[in-house]
């Protein structure tokens, strides 16, 4: 058996439970019509699965992948802050210093990473709206 330490394991947790509501929101989305419109040509469970539910389910999983990839690179930059490291660190050690353009630098890197992530999350969003046999 593999002996986890404690923060390993509080890691897992956590993550397991960012992950958990995504699916949630994602079974909550599915509506029944299109499962009993599917349902009523005889289809097997595969294809209700298949035509009925993952249609509905795809577009929303990408974005709340990218957006938790979102509110980690904000966690990172806050915990940096704090003294764990990473970009906050700098951050900090900048302002400490005085060095303001390169603290303007780094915030505006930053902002947009941000920006990115959130059209990233959009684009691909809107592309499997737009065609829902892109997975399969």
């Amino acid at each position: 058996m593999v002996c986890l330490s404690t923060s390993r394991r509080a890691d897992i947790v956590n993550a397991s439970n960012k992950r958990n509501p995504a699916l949630f929101i994602s079974r909550n989305d599915v509506e029944s019509d299109q499962i009993e419109g599917v349902l009523s040509t005889g289809a097997q469970r595969v294809h209700v699965m298949r035509f009925g539910i993952l249609p509905q389910i795809f577009p929303v999983l990408p974005s709340n992948v990218l957006y938790y990839f979102e509110s980690n690179t904000h966690s990172a930059t806050i915990l940096g802050v704090v003294g764990t490291g990473g970009i906050g660190m700098q951050l900090v050690d900048r302002i400490q210093i005085n060095n303001w353009d390169e603290v303007s630098f780094i915030v505006g890197m930053i902002l947009v990473t941000v920006v990115v992530i959130d059209w990233l999350s959009k684009e691909i969003q809107m592309h499997m709206i737009k065609s829902p046999g892109y997975l399969f």
